[in-house]
């Protein structure tokens, strides 16, 4: 995250201390503008799901036919 802010970008992040339900973490992720991907599945399928709405995605997709 650091890395993120330092290179200009800004970063957001969900209240830490308060427990959040996994869907609403995946819709706050489904709708970011701007999303990095990371190396699993799940990650994959946000990211697609972000680059479906028009927002940039950061880092590789796999090659799969979920979502596409």
């Amino acid at each position: 995250m650091m890395m993120l802010r330092e290179a200009g970008w800004k970063v957001t992040l969900r209240n830490e201390k308060r427990l959040h339900h996994p869907d609403e973490d995946f819709y706050y992720m489904a709708r970011a503008k701007y999303f990095v991907v990371g190396v699993g599945g799940f990650s994959d399928i946000i990211g697609r799901l972000v680059r479906r709405s028009h927002g940039q995605v950061v880092g590789r997709i796999l090659e799969s036919k979920i979502l596409d």
